[in-house]
């Protein structure tokens, strides 16, 4: 298991223990385990996704419980090896993501 793979699951298991949603959020931006995170922010689920460094999340949003981010899927293996991983998602200010 890589080192990646390791971190994503040591941030899994550290958010379930964390029972706010903004605590959750707060921790997630002092770690800066993803690309960014704004003021205000809420994240329900605790499973931290592949490649967080793609996702962005402006100020006021507010992520649901089972909701996925999938920052990329599995078609650059088709590319004849590409290592771009391409994809990601921004979210701006004052966005609601649900299931």
């Amino acid at each position: 298991m890589n080192k990646a793979a390791l971190k994503r699951i040591f941030y899994s298991v550290r958010l379930c223990t964390i029972l706010g949603s903004g605590d959750r959020a707060d921790y997630l931006r002092k770690h800066n385990v993803f690309g960014h995170i704004g003021e205000g922010c809420t994240i329900m689920e605790r499973k931290v996704p592949l490649c967080p460094e793609l996702i962005s999340l402006g100020n006021n949003v507010h992520l649901a419980s089972k909701v996925y981010l999938i920052p990329h899927d599995a078609v650059y293996l088709c590319l004849n090896g590409l290592k771009n991983k391409g994809g990601g998602y921004n979210m701006k200010r004052l966005d609601f993501v649900r299931k």
